[in-house]
């Protein structure tokens, strides 16, 4: 019994560090992608500010919430963010 316990524990922390590395590659995709299409040529080419109709607090809003996320996560499995 205690060993099935045991292997659970292991599998949810198995499965929460996959979902660390996750969060980590979108939130820093996301940055990459919004600093490099934020400059004013690609915004006059591409205009994702209107397609998307995202604003920089959005953009600034969801990267912190990844981050708090990642870091409470990282606290669950007993690693240090």
């Amino acid at each position: 019994m205690w060993s099935i316990e045991f292997d659970s524990v292991k599998l949810v922390k198995k499965t929460l560090r996959s979902v660390n590395w996750l969060l980590f590659f979108v939130a820093f995709f996301m940055w990459v992608f919004f600093v490099f299409f934020g400059s004013s040529q690609f915004r006059s080419l591409f205009n994702l500010y209107a397609l998307l109709d995202l604003s920089w607090s959005s953009i600034v809003d969801c990267f912190v919430q990844i981050l708090i996320i990642y870091g409470l996560s990282q606290e669950l499995i007993g690693e240090p963010p």
